[in-house]
Order: structure tokens, then C-alpha cells, then sequence
């Protein structure tokens, strides 16, 4: 299955010493940022250890952090559960009420015209923007008429050079890395990093992109866990480890999704005799706007699985892991043999990101998971936005 031609190029990869958290090093492109963060107590990481910069946050979860970094701590304390009645989703005794309270009463946060906060929504780059200037009093002209309203917002933030390059578009959902960067460049006052364009962000078009929820599963949790298992096995070889692209979750989603559709998994597409036909798969890829960087004949390659799965709990990610883990085993059992497809696709010294996606078809009881890897997009598909 997914053959990656071979390899020959060698990076170190991190120590643990060099580890801001167990899931970032001191080379990740966020690091000093978030190692500001954690220092000065805007941003911690989870009890197993790990950040997860890759998660995407929550209102809740942002205002919180905005609060922490830009706040008055009078203002906190006066935000008890009898206090704060201004939204009708937002529980007294919730973890994350007083700071919502707090947003209210510094005016960095609003809420809906329905009365409604929406905590659990994953914060975009357009509203995060908007109460990070109102935090950190950046000057927001008013946007001009038959103007969107983040217009000027992305503007001005974006003179200031606070938008990570990875930051796309102002519909895109932002991860914690991306916040501990934007919060780390407003408090230092960095001028001098790599930033994206407003107005090219203005100017992009998502690819929107919604991938099927599987009830019960958190998959960020799978896709952080299925990372983890692969980085893991890299390090062990001395390798760079990988990171998530957008783009390749969205292939790997796609064809996921079309194998749960059809009831098996391959990698033949229409009109493919061989097994694995790599001109008709780059067609493929073509066709979804992406082309791939050839390094010493390398440019991508693709795993896939699937295995039987069912789940009657509210919280399955567990079950689901469990059942996905023996794929991985799969994987890693070919590193002694002849044929070993997977593994050197795990191993390929010259892919740098990988995405996951998958699909489960609950009447069967079974998941499809494909994974892609890649060298580097070299063409300009529109940005993934959720």
C-alpha cells in the first residue's frame, strides 16, 4: 500500500531537553512564543503534559486567555456567579464564566443579538482580532460602507505584523500555537517575524471544508493521538517530526469518504489498473488544486486502512483510538520485511506533513482512515476553512 520512493537527506531531530512541552520543541516554528506564554502564566498546557498547538480554540477558551493576558485582575475578582447574568449560555458555575464576565465588563468581548455567547464555538480570525485590538486598544477605523465589518480589524492587525503565516484567511478557525503567537507579538511589540498580508488575506477564497462527525469522537484528539504514535516512532530514528497540513487532512478526509461510500478502501482511482498507479494518483491530487515539490524524486504518498468499530458511549474517542491503534501496528510491523510501503512513508526523511482523515460507516461498523504525506504544496489552492 502508500509507497514513498526512498530517501536520502538526514535532519536531527529534537532532544528532550529541548522541549517546551512533551509535544513542543525548541525548533517548532511557535516556540518562543509559546514558551512566553507558559512563563507568564497566559497559557498552560494540559495535565497529560502536552500543549496541543494545533487545537483549535473555543470562545470560552479565548477569552479566557485574552483576559489572563490583557485583563485587569480587579475586574476578575469582581466576577463572581452572582454577578454575571448577561448571557443565556453561560452557566454561573461555569469554569469559564467569571472571564467571561470580565471580556463584558473591560468591553473587550460581545455577544449575540439573541443573548446567546456560544462558548464551545471555535474562535475565528476575525473575531479574535477584533477583541484582541479592543484589548490591546489598537485603533479599528469603522468599516466603509458595503465593507464586511473585519475588514478594517484584519487591516489594522495586520500592519502591526500580528498574523503568523499560517493564519489564511478571517475564517479561519486559529489554534492555541497561532494565539500564543498573536498574543506573544501584542505584548512584546515583535515587528521583525514572517507575517501573513491582510490584504491578501482579505482577498483569499476558503475551499470550506466539513468533515463527517463521528459521534462521540473528538477528532482532534484522534489526529493529535495518530500524530503522536507516527513523531514518535520518528524520533526514534533521529527524524524531524511532522506537522499537520490543512490541505492533506482534506484529501485524506475526501478519500476516506468515498471509500466509506463505496464500502472498501484502495488506492486505485477511476480508470487505475495497478495497484498503486502514481501518475493517475497525482491527477488525482491535481484535480483538488494540489501539486507537490519534487525532492530527489519524492513528492508524496499515501497509507490507508480500516477496521470495525462501534461505539454506544458519549464519550468514544477512546474506543476509537483502541480500535485504530492495530492500523498503526500494521504500519510499523513492515520495518523488517522486503516490502514495507507504510513504514518508509512514516520514515521518509524527505516528507515534512502529513493529514489524516477518516470515515465511518455506523450500519457496517467499520472506519476508513487514509493518510497523506507530503514534501511541499508548491501550487496556491484556495486556504481550508472549516
Amino acid at each position: 500500500m502508500g509507497l514513498g520512493l526512498l530517501l536520502v537527506v538526514w535532519l536531527p531531530a529534537a532532544s528532550a531537553k529541548d522541549m517546551i512541552f512533551t509535544d513542543v520543541s525548541a525548533s517548532d516554528s511557535h516556540a518562543t512564543a509559546i514558551e512566553y506564554v507558559k512563563k507568564e502564566g497566559i497559557m498552560s498546557g494540559y495535565a497529560d503534559g502536552l500543549f496541543r498547538p494545533g487545537r483549535a480554540l473555543s470562545r470560552a477558551e479565548f477569552t479566557k486567555i485574552v483576559i489572563l493576558a490583557a485583563g485587569d485582575e480587579s475586574v476578575l475578582k469582581k466576577c463572581t456567579s452572582t454577578t454575571f447574568k448577561e448571557f443565556s449560555d453561560v452557566p454561573d458555575n461555569a469554569w469559564y464564566a467569571r472571564f467571561v464576565c470580565a471580556g463584558v465588563k473591560e468591553k473587550f468581548v460581545e455577544g449575540n443579538p439573541d443573548g446567546t455567547f456560544l462558548p464551545a464555538q471555535k474562535v475565528n480570525v476575525a473575531e479574535a482580532s477584533a477583541v484582541l485590538a479592543r484589548a490591546f486598544t489598537i485603533h479599528m477605523p469603522a468599516a466603509k460602507k458595503n465593507e464586511q465589518w473585519y475588514v478594517p480589524v484584519i487591516q489594522a492587525m495586520g500592519k502591526r505584523h500580528l498574523f503568523p503565516p499560517s493564519v489564511e484567511t478571517p475564517q479561519s478557525t486559529l489554534t492555541r500555537s497561532e494565539v500564543a503567537e498573536m498574543i506573544w507579538r501584542l505584548r512584546v511589540q515583535v515587528r521583525s517575524q514572517s507575517s501573513s498580508d491582510p490584504e491578501t488575506m482579505l482577498a483569499a477564497n476558503c475551499d470550506y471544508f466539513t468533515e463527517d462527525t463521528i459521534p462521540g469522537v473528538d477528532m482532534e484528539e484522534v489526529r493529535r493521538v495518530w500524530l503522536s504514535w507516527i513523531n514518535s516512532s520518528r524520533m526514534e530514528e533521529d527524524l524531524e517530526p511532522y506537522m499537520y497540513d490543512k490541505q492533506l487532512n482534506r484529501t485524506a478526509f475526501i478519500w476516506s469518504k468515498q471509500a466509506e461510500e463505496k464500502g472498501s478502501i484502495s488506492h486505485k482511482r477511476e480508470g487505475q489498473t495497478l495497484y498503486y498507479d502514481y501518475p493517475l494518483i497525482t491527477q488525482w491530487f491535481e484535480k483538488l488544486g494540489l501539486s507537490f515539490e519534487n525532492r530527489n524524486k519524492v513528492t508524496f504518498s499515501e497509507n490507508i486502512g480500516w477496521g470495525m468499530y462501534r461505539c454506544n458511549k458519549t464519550d468514544c474517542t477512546k474506543n476509537f483510538l483502541t480500535a485504530l491503534r492495530p492500523t498503526f501496528d500494521s504500519y510499523m510491523s513492515e520495518k523488517d520485511k522486503q516490502s514495507r510501503p507504510h513504514y518508509n512513508s512514516i520514515m521518509n526523511k524527505e516528507f515534512t506533513a502529513i493529514g489524516m482523515g477518516v470515515a465511518v460507516d455506523a450500519v457496517e461498523g467499520t472506519f476508513y482512515v487514509t493518510t497523506h504525506y507530503d514534501t511541499a504544496i508548491t501550487s496556491n489552492p484556495p486556504p481550508v476553512c472549516p
